[in-house]
């Protein structure tokens, strides 16, 4: 007999609005992020839709540095490279 999966609603505080300070937290770590791509050269929106496509893709786990903003190659960029390099 197969697992049963779980359901969402089963764990009540996933389902419970985040707090004041869990937002503030949110988005201090946003502008952060954003911060360090511009630092790195980087357009953030084209780096953010790259990055969650590869994700969601299946991206391995073991080549997550990859992702980071200061090795991300742009693959819209041809003389962008797997080892590493800034995007546009």
């Amino acid at each position: 007999q197969g697992r049963r999966p779980c359901a969402a609603s089963r764990r009540p505080d996933t389902c419970t609005p985040p707090t004041r300070r869990q937002k503030l937290q949110i988005r201090s770590c946003t502008a952060e992020a954003i911060h360090t791509c511009k630092l790195n050269g980087l357009d953030p929106q084209r780096y953010f839709t790259d990055l969650l496509t590869r994700l969601v893709n299946g991206w391995p786990n073991d080549r997550i540095d990859e992702l980071m903003s200061w090795h991300w190659a742009d693959p819209k960029t041809p003389s962008a490279s797997p080892e590493g390099g800034k995007g546009p």
